[in-house]
């Protein structure tokens, strides 16, 4: 959710339960074609391109060189070690076993012309302000590469999680469409790149040169259904095996079939709310719905109104039919940086209503949030019931909700709006 297209932290979230359906497979069966049903379609293949559904695709084909285990702490990928040589230095030393689908061996080259590519790519969302901070890097010998960085960077070992490896030779001068055709989708991972129907599905065939054993299925189709009615209903009825985005409401279809089985946890994806800080914002306006000339949501008094005017375990509870539990900030505990002392704001209209009123909006203002509605289960839901939050204690607020293409093409007003 977003009020208007500047994206900002705010510091209390709704974070979402991440689900998953499985079928009960016979032991005995080595499928031959898993079919997953996913939420939210890729938009791209090209691996330094950032968004999330792409990257759940991408990394069955392109390797980092550290990956996130599961509290995303970095673990060694196509780096076998790293270690800090100096203040601002760093080597990594690369796997020796590696070999990129097309037969050709992953060396230092290929990892720093991949560093290199996402550092200057250009495209809407990219993982440059990842590698900002890489000033130099250098290959100094087949497997070993070198970084140095602009300033001591602790996070450099967790930013290398986010680029995966292309190879040199096929990705030299590659656009993205060559990417998404498959000529420069070569990666090192246990699957190759087959065939992507923008918008239907993509096809990965399993990759026989892997290093690692082979996988079980020698195809895996990834197939985009954004309504959550149909995708629990393609699995119900064997059209997929799997899906992911399982809303709170179909939970008990999906728990009752004795075919298949509902896994939850708690996920680090969450919906916030993210200021538009301008000193003026065509989404936020007076009661009557002319321009104001300050901003009020640079006003810290109002931001601790809205802080609690929203009642998360409503949310949780309701609006999300106990999918969700209630954050207080981005990192879920058990995770680097969760602070257990920070606690969700205290819902409390009256003193959302007393501290607007203290800024000068005793008569409040409008504002319009911008949300997704193909991206995440429950997100349109949860952006309705914000709105009827704020506008309860007197921030009039409307919603528009569109799909996440639009929604990030506007929040980078590439589309002049």
């Amino acid at each position: 959710m977003r009020s208007g297209v500047v994206l900002a932290r705010y510091t209390r979230r709704v974070a979402f339960a991440g689900l998953c359906v499985l079928p009960i497979l016979a032991a005995s069966a080595m499928a031959q074609e898993l079919r997953i049903g996913m939420k939210a379609a890729i938009d791209s293949a090209d691996p330094h391109l950032l968004f999330t559904p792409n990257r759940n695709v991408e990394l069955h084909v392109y390797e980092p060189l550290l990956v996130q285990d599961a509290q995303m702490q970095p673990t060694p990928g196509l780096a076998q070690s790293w270690r800090a040589t100096g203040p601002t230095s760093w080597e990594l030393t690369l796997r020796t076993d590696a070999v990129f689908s097309d037969g050709t061996p992953f060396t230092a080259d290929d990892a720093v012309f991949s560093i290199r590519r996402a550092q200057t790519i250009e495209g809407v969302r990219t993982y440059r302000a990842y590698l900002k901070d890489i000033e130099a890097v250098e290959a100094a010998g087949p497997h070993t590469v070198l970084l140095r960085t602009r300033e001591p960077n602790a996070q450099l070992p967790f930013n290398l999680t986010t680029i995966g490896m292309v190879t040199a030779r096929a990705a030299q001068g590659a656009t993205s469409e060559d990417f998404n055709g498959g000529r420069a989708a070569i990666g090192t991972g246990p699957y190759r790149w087959g065939k992507w129907t923008q918008g239907q599905e993509v096809v990965l065939e399993r990759n026989p040169g892997y290093r690692g054993a082979a996988e079980p299925w020698s195809r895996v189709i990834f197939r985009f259904i954004p309504n959550d009615s149909a995708r629990v209903a393609a699995m119900l009825s064997g059209d997929v095996d799997v899906i992911d985005a399982v809303p709170a409401s179909l939970h008990g279809r999906v728990a009752e079939n004795p075919k298949t089985k509902l896994l939850t946890a708690t996920s680090v994806f969450m919906l916030y709310v993210a200021l538009d800080r301008r000193g003026a914002s065509p989404f936020v306006t007076g009661p009557d719905g002319t321009p104001l000339a300050r901003n009020p949501l640079n006003d810290h008094r109002v931001r601790h109104a809205m802080d609690h005017a929203l009642n998360r375990t409503g949310i949780a509870e309701r609006a999300m039919e106990n999918g969700a539990v209630p954050a207080s900030q981005f990192m879920p505990a058990g995770f680097d940086g969760h602070d257990p002392g920070l606690q969700p704001a205290a819902y409390n209209p009256a003193m959302a209503r007393r501290l607007l009123a203290e800024a000068g909006y005793d008569k409040g203002f409008g504002l319009t949030l911008h949300c997704m509605n193909d991206r995440f289960a429950g997100g349109a839901q949860t952006c309705q019931t914000v709105a009827q939050m704020f506008t309860a204690v007197g921030i009039r607020t409307k919603v528009d909700v569109m799909p996440a293409a639009v929604f990030f093409r506007r929040a980078r007003g590439t589309n002049g709006e």
